[in-house]
């Protein structure tokens, strides 16, 4: 029987007759930090591994290797071990699945969420709507945030994955059903990130920016919000917001648009930090959240992104 363990950069498999062992190990890969996976079959006999590789700021991505058989060993990667940078994909899996993206453009037409949008947290689904407003994306206020500084514990937080080395994704937002310190963002976070958003204060509406910087407090890493001097003031009810993201140089910047096509630098740059915090990568997230009354709502017309 096989155990695997597998611990950065390398693949390590320990292979026993009983549970209970004795247990030899063997190093089954070491390429690239290509590590942490298991060992899959194909109806038609092939062999492969299934391991993750971390990139960083981008989290980690999935690789199949190609396995084969030695002595009851399995050894993963080409005639030189090494992980193939193309390789075609198994054709004969046992089933039929449909082909999902990473990533996907989404104008809130169907009555269902698509499969590539996650919550940050378990949503409130009494807080959200792609009914009440036909081919938009409600977003409605619950739980008044006692820190407006905190959008990590904001519910109702819609995201989708970044694709690296470039991205940019941005949105159109409805923003008139806002109510007095409501703030609806268009943010890129990990442990750490960077937003742009719009504020309702005094029933004036303005944009500005804010980024999650690292910290330490007392010996353990944390983030603490740096909120730009630059703010715009808001004068419509529709507003576009965008994010780019450079995974080369690990930074993203942020923009806003009144038209739609002129987009308008905001604030300054954030940085993506890798951090173990929290290693899954950086996410576009959709959020809106009250911090002094409840039951304000804005409605989001569409998602875009671009690879770049």
């Amino acid at each position: 029987m096989f155990m695997l363990n597998f611990t950065v950069p390398t693949a390590l498999c320990l292979k026993s007759n009983s549970l209970t062992g004795y247990y030899s190990q063997r190093v089954v890969l070491d390429d690239s930090g290509i590590a942490q996976g298991g060992i899959i079959d194909t109806p038609d006999g092939k062999w492969y591994g299934y391991f993750f590789q971390d990139m960083w700021p981008l989290g980690r991505c999935p690789y199949l290797v190609p396995c084969t058989w030695d002595d009851g060993w399995p050894v993963m990667g080409d005639e030189n071990g090494d992980v193939p940078r193309e390789m075609e994909v198994p054709v004969n899996t046992g089933n039929l699945f449909p082909r999902s993206e990473v990533l996907v453009n989404d104008d809130f037409d169907s009555e269902k969420l698509g499969l590539t949008w996650q919550w940050n947290h378990n949503p409130d689904n009494s807080l959200w709507s792609l009914t009440e407003r036909p081919g938009y994306m409600r977003l409605k206020t619950g739980r008044v945030m006692a820190d407006a500084d905190d959008i990590f514990h904001a519910r109702n937080t819609l995201t989708q994955r970044t694709i690296g080395d470039k991205c940019s994704g941005w949105i159109s937002i409805d923003v008139s059903n806002m109510k007095d310190g409501d703030r609806a963002e268009l943010s890129v976070f990990g442990f750490y990130g960077g937003l742009v958003e719009v504020v309702k204060e005094n029933s004036k509406y303005k944009l500005s920016m804010s980024r999650y910087n690292q910290k330490i407090v007392d010996g353990y890493e944390t983030n603490v919000r740096e909120d730009m001097d630059d703010t715009v003031e808001l004068t419509q009810d529709v507003v576009y917001l965008k994010a780019d993201c450079d995974f080369v140089s690990s930074k993203a910047i942020f923009y806003y648009s009144l038209d739609g096509y002129k987009w308008n630098r905001i604030g300054g740059e954030t940085a993506l930090i890798y951090t173990l915090m929290h290693f899954t990568g950086y996410r576009f997230g959709i959020f809106n959240y009250a911090t002094q009354s409840s039951g304000g709502y804005v409605d989001i017309d569409y998602f875009e992104y671009k690879k770049l």
